[in-house]
């Protein structure tokens, strides 16, 4: 384990998100660029799109059983070339497409099983997506090989599979003495303007090139399936140029009591690519020491990762005199219910 000023390692910014009646922050940021700044609010179905400043711009709300509705927000892809937005609905069978100011433009008919948080921008005319595939009898049980990743056309719906095989089936079990339930975890990774595959059964993670090919970023040893040091998954979470971030989880959890899984094995890694070395990393921001901090990488800037502050918390930090800079200036005008105030981490080269 290491502790690491992130001063050390990147230029530390603070983007303060306007709030408003409608454009409230509760759910996950899923993209920080030069176009805005985009947040899925799982809560209420909503899509909120902020300017790069952090300043409102658009609202997304458009839950409903209707042809020109979703149900719920579980892939969104924001196109700012095209000016669109894809989401996909009922579970990928189709996909509702946008205007940036939320009118309805068509609907593409897609008819597959797409896995939730695995769709991505791939290039002018195509979404990437990942086909899921319904198992039984847990995460060791092999399958007849199928070709989950998928091109899809932004103007028809089209799909094309990609030549990539797959023939063994992953999840996490969780489980108490009674029962058992099984997840999957995403199999794709945006970090920046490079995308990964990172499915957690497989032995490598992969970077996907603009023509869909596919080639080794990290190879994990011994094998996923291997009886030897079996009983973890690896998979990336983020890269910078000179550091990758990745979580190394337990393959099954305890469902305690209170039905909340407990998970002490689980923990994330850093991997120095000048160095080798890889360690457990704690970040610590000298402009507030005592807050945690967890990076998160998504799709936007290269060499850059995110972390939103409370608004509550950086008050409470500021009257007890634990701030500094920027972010001090910036928390002095702050109400506890405003939007987070983000944390933006440039690397540095």
């Amino acid at each position: 384990e290491k502790e690491i000023c992130l001063q050390d390692i990147a230029d530390v910014s603070y983007i303060p998100l306007e709030t408003t009646d409608e454009m409230l922050f509760e759910g996950n940021l899923i993209e920080l660029s030069e176009n805005g700044i985009v947040v899925i609010n799982k809560m209420n179905n909503r899509l909120l799109l902020f300017y790069p400043d952090g300043k409102a711009r658009y609202l997304l709300s458009r839950k409903g059983e209707g042809p020109q509705e979703y149900i719920h927000l579980e892939d969104v892809v924001v196109d700012w070339k095209r000016k669109e937005i894809f989401v996909s609905h009922k579970g990928g069978e189709r996909i509702q497409v946008y205007t940036l100011d939320g009118s309805f433009k068509r609907t593409l008919k897609v008819n597959e099983s797409l896995r939730q948080n695995d769709m991505y921008h791939f290039d002018d005319e195509h979404l990437l997506a990942f086909k899921d595939k319904m198992i039984k009898g847990g995460y060791n049980r092999l399958v007849e090989p199928y070709q989950p990743m998928v091109l899809i056309s932004k103007e028809d719906g089209h799909v094309d599979s990609l030549s990539y095989t797959k023939d063994y089936i992953a999840s996490l079990v969780i489980s108490n003495l009674s029962a058992q339930a099984y997840i999957s975890s995403p199999a794709y990774v945006m970090s920046g303007n490079l995308l990964f595959m990172s499915d957690m059964g497989a032995d490598t993670i992969y970077t996907i090139h603009k023509d869909a090919t596919l080639s080794p970023y990290m190879t994990r040893v011994p094998s996923v399936v291997s009886d030897t040091e079996g009983d973890y998954f690896l998979y990336l979470n983020g890269v910078s140029d000179n550091l990758d971030f990745i979580t190394r989880q337990s393959k099954q959890l305890e469902l305690g009591s209170d039905f909340v899984a407990r998970d002490e094995k689980t923990h994330d890694l850093m991997r120095d690519k000048i160095s080798g070395e890889i360690f457990r990393s704690k970040f610590k921001n000298l402009d507030c020491p005592t807050l945690d901090v967890d990076l998160r990488f998504v799709a936007g800037y290269d060499n850059c990762a995110h972390y939103p502050l409370e608004a509550f918390g950086l008050i409470e930090a500021l009257e007890a005199g634990e701030l500094s800079g920027e972010l001090k200036t910036i928390a002095e005008g702050l109400k506890e219910d405003d939007n987070p105030v983000l944390m933006v981490v440039k690397f540095k080269e």
